[in-house]
């Protein structure tokens, strides 16, 4: 039968501001970091602790756990025959005598202090010397100046002492120019070894972080626990490559992950998981109280609201507060003060939401887009890293693989002349596999060769994903304006455009490409926009007409045939028609262009077409 666990709360722990307690001299237990679990910003530890062979009442003492450790998080769970009475954080001074290579940088950086001590010296004793001399020059000058006068002078003492003069001048200036030299350069050397002591000390903590644990074992012989801690310091992000054959029918994704690792802590051969779940701390979630309410008056506040966009935005800002509260809730161990009542912002937030859907006016939502929390963000997916991962602990990211997995595909072009006279290859990618892919960048190779980088989206178990592999190069298209009338018929000005697409290929086999295109769209009354005529017709495809088709974009699937190109080239045209009052123009001001081209983006981004 299995060995029942049982998990044991936080009994003590010492808060940041205590004073560091003084050494002990009680060994601590062997240790070895058996998994971890990587979140967003922080991960999981769990370390395997000996426990010794005797019975009774037992201190054990867990040492070197990380800076970045959250003392709040620590945890412990232990099998049969032992019972934990207490689990204690507790921090203190490290006895211990420098690294040998701080110690050598220590003797060189004493070593340069006395070297540049001694050389000023002697520059301040040459400076004095000097003075002398200039002193001494004085005089002898002073006493010529007299016995010239007297005509007594005499000249081979004056010659022999002006000699004397300048050679010390000489040597002086010589010595000078030395001990310059060498002060200067003991004081870079000296500048750079302090810094990099600096950077040593930096790197290092004469914090002693330990975990004291008081446990009831009454079973003799071996036998261990297992603690588990929180750390700051760490974070992963998705990444993948992509590589596709010339079949076009099989892709190999490989599902990577950059992980930084910045704890204090190496993870030698540890078993990892990345999640994308928050780490709860929190027993308890926040009380649901009453939301009382009173009658008032606030008419500007209802026509303010009554734009979809305007109430969409400030659910979607309160929304996203309310979830980062949730998370600072559970969270305990980022510092939020003790006497906080839980749960009082995301009651607060909550609040405010319940008041906006209030005062909103009604009708604002119909025949717009629901308003919502997206799937995406609550995804909460867990990947179990193959094998045993080792990362140090240091700034720059590591990577880690997830997963390699085969998955079907279809391949086609795609070619949009209104953007790009360039034609993209791309394949449409089947998630068949268990596991759920996190929106993230990709680098893609065909047959090998590396064609460019992109952005994958969130994609679920069993869904499509259409990926880029690069532009072909032997495929073209272009875009023109072949004709455009402007008549007033009946009140209303009616505006008529014809549009051609010209598709080239140059290849010695046929090529299948999705060709788009778009016209205006609206959703006034007073502007109608029609298709009017198209020379081929519009795709069939069902998401396409489910999701696209009504917005104004237009898709054709054809096949190009080999060697299509110049008189042999294959053209599309078709026909809209803009129909409104006949004193009004299409502009900025009607069709809103800047205000939602963001928006429409990244809507239409992730949209998905077989």
């Amino acid at each position: 039968m299995k060995a029942l666990y049982v998990h044991v709360a936080v009994l003590c722990v010492l808060m940041v501001s205590a004073p560091l307690l003084p050494a002990q001299t009680r060994p601590a237990a062997a240790s070895r970091i058996d998994c971890v679990t990587v979140y967003r910003g922080q991960a999981m530890v769990t370390r395997v602790v000996d426990l010794p062979p005797e019975t009774g009442e037992l201190e054990i003492i867990v040492g070197d756990l990380p800076p970045a450790m959250v003392g709040g998080s620590l945890s412990a769970s232990v099998g049969g025959g032992v019972t934990i009475r207490s689990v204690l954080f507790r921090a203190r001074l490290a006895d211990q005598a420098p690294p040998k290579n701080v110690a050598e940088l220590d003797e060189r950086i004493k070593d340069l202090r006395g070297r540049l001590a001694t050389n000023e010296e002697l520059r301040g004793a040459l400076n004095a010397r000097s003075l002398y001399l200039g002193m001494l020059e004085h005089f002898v000058s002073a006493t010529a100046a007299v016995e010239m006068g007297k005509g007594v002078l005499n000249a081979e003492t004056i010659a022999k002492t002006s000699e004397f003069l300048f050679a010390k001048r000489d040597e002086f200036a010589r010595e000078k120019v030395r001990l310059d030299r060498e002060i200067d350069s003991t004081r870079q050397q000296l500048t750079i070894e302090e810094r990099r002591r600096g950077e040593m000390a930096a790197g290092q903590d004469n914090t002693a972080r330990e975990a004291v644990l008081s446990v009831s074992k009454s079973v003799p012989g071996p036998g261990n626990l297992k603690l588990t801690y929180l750390v700051g310091g760490v974070d992963w992000w998705p990444t993948y490559n992509i590589r596709a054959g010339k079949d076009g029918q099989t892709v190999q994704l490989e599902y990577l992950a950059h992980v930084q690792q910045t704890t204090g802590e190496d993870w030698p051969g540890v078993t990892m998981t990345l999640s994308t779940a928050t780490p709860k701390m929190q027993a308890e979630g926040p009380p649901l109280v009453p939301f009382w309410v009173t009658l008032t008056e606030e008419s500007q506040r209802q026509a303010a609201l009554s734009d979809n966009k305007v109430y969409a935005s400030q659910r979607d800002e309160l929304e996203r507060a309310r979830a980062s509260a949730n998370v600072g809730q559970m969270l305990m161990a980022k510092g939020a003060p003790q006497d906080t009542p839980p749960g009082l912002e995301v009651s607060r937030l909550a609040g405010q939401i319940q008041d906006l859907e209030m005062a909103v006016k009604e009708g604002t939502l119909r025949g717009g887009a629901p308003v919502g929390r997206s799937g995406e963000e609550v995804l909460s997916v867990s990947y179990q890293v193959p094998g045993h991962i080792s990362l140090a602990s240091r700034p720059d990211r590591q990577l880690v693989e997830i997963a390699t997995l085969s998955l079907p595909a279809q391949s086609y072009n795609e070619a949009a002349p209104l953007l790009s006279d360039f034609v993209y290859r791309k394949m449409v990618l089947t998630n068949t596999s268990d596991v759920p892919l996190l929106d993230g960048p990709f680098s893609a190779y065909l047959d090998g060769e590396y064609v460019g980088q992109g952005s994958l989206p969130l994609v679920a178990r069993g869904q499509e994903l259409a990926v880029g592999l690069g532009v072909d190069t032997q495929l073209r298209c272009r875009r023109e304006l072949v004709d455009k009338t402007d008549r007033v018929a009946w009140g209303s000005r009616i505006q008529t455009y014809r549009y051609r697409l010209t598709l080239e290929n140059l290849k010695n086999a046929a090529a299948a490409v999705r060709v788009l295109d778009r016209i205006p769209a609206s959703k006034t009354e007073d502007l109608t926009v029609s298709l009017e005529k198209t020379s081929l017709a519009l795709s069939s495809d069902s998401l396409y007409v489910r999701d696209l088709k009504g917005n104004g974009i237009l898709r054709w699937d054809l096949d190009l045939p080999a060697g299509s190109a110049g008189a042999q080239a294959r053209q599309i045209e078709y026909v809209y028609e803009l129909r409104f009052a006949k004193d009004k123009y299409v502009g900025r001001s009607v069709s809103g262009i800047p205000a939602l081209m963001e928006q429409e983006y990244y809507r239409f981004k992730g949209a998905k077409s077989k």
